[in-house]
C-alpha cells in the first residue's frame, strides 16, 4: 500500500473512532530507506533492562544479568541520558523514585516489539500495558536477557520497511488528533483523560517513528 492510499484510510479510520485529524498534515517525510533492525532491537532490550532494573527485583533479575547482557550486546550507546541516571541510582531508590514512570517504557516497547512481529500492540487498542500483555511483551516478544542480541533479531517475523512506514503513518495521525483534543478543545471520544490520551499515543508513535528515523532516541522528532 502507498502511503497517500494509507493516508486517505487512516483519516477515514480515525473518523471513525471519533477523532479528527488536522488537514494538510505532511505525508511525505523524511525516513529512511530501510529499518536498522539490529539498532532497533538494541534500542528495545536496553529499555526493557531499565524496567527490569527498576520495576522488577533483584531476585527476578540480577544486576550480574543486567550488566551482563548489556556487555555481550553492547547495549552501552542505546541508553538515553536519563535512564543512565536511573539505574546509577541504589536499586531500591530507584523504584521508589521512577517505578511509575517507566510504565510509559512498555509503550514505547509495544511499539519497537511490533516491528519484530509481535501482535500486541494491535490487541491491545486504548489501554495502558499492563496485566497478561505486559507479560507477554516482557517474556515472549522482546529479546531475552541472557540471549544474544543478533541472534534474536535473525530469528524474529521483522516485518518490512514499507509496513513500518504504514503503522507509523497512522500513529502519527493518531498522536496529532489527540493533541487536537488537548490544545484545539475537540471532543474526546475516550474514557482517557486528554493528557493521558496524548501520552499513550505519543510514546508508542515514538518507537515507531525512531525506526524510521537516524538519529538518537531523544532527537526523534515527535511534531505534529
Amino acid at each position: 500500500m502507498n502511503i497517500q492510499t494509507a493516508r486517505q484510510q487512516h483519516v477515514l479510520q480515525l473518523e471513525k473512532m471519533g477523532f479528527k485529524v488536522s488537514k494538510g498534515l505532511p505525508v511525505n517525510r523524511p525516513r529512511v530507506a530501510e529499518v536498522d533492525h539490529r539498532l532497533l532491537a538494541r534500542r528495545l532490550l536496553a529499555q526493557k533492562l531499565v524496567f527490569g532494573y527498576v520495576a522488577v527485583g533483584e531476585d527476578q533479575l540480577s544486576f550480574a544479568k543486567i550488566q551482563n547482557c548489556i556487555n555481550v550486546n553492547i547495549l552501552g550507546g542505546f541508553f538515553t541520558e536519563s535512564e543512565k541516571k536511573m539505574v546509577m541510582k541504589e536499586r531500591g531508590q530507584a523504584h521508589r523514585d521512577h517505578v511509575d514512570a517507566v510504565g510509559w517504557m512498555l509503550e514505547n516497547m509495544l511499539g519497537l516489539s511490533w516491528v519484530f512481529g509481535s501482535k500486541i500492540l494491535d490487541d491491545v487498542g486504548l489501554a495502558m500495558c499492563g496485566g497478561e500483555h505486559a507479560k507477554r511483551l516482557l517474556l515472549a516478544d522482546t529479546p531475552n536477557v541472557n540471549c544474544e542480541i543478533d541472534a534474536w533479531v535473525a530469528a524474529s517475523r521483522r516485518r518490512p520497511t514499507q509496513e513500518v512506514v504504514v503503522k507509523e503513518d497512522y500513529y502519527y495521525c493518531w498522536h496529532n488528533a489527540a493533541r487536537n483534543i488537548v490544545h484545539g478543545g475537540l471532543a474526546n471520544p475516550t474514557d482517557l483523560p486528554g493528557p493521558v490520551l496524548v501520552g499513550l499515543v505519543q510514546e508508542r508513535r515514538h518507537a515507531l517513528t525512531f525506526a524510521l528515523s537516524s538519529c538518537h532516541w531523544d532527537e526523534t522528532d515527535l511534531s505534529t
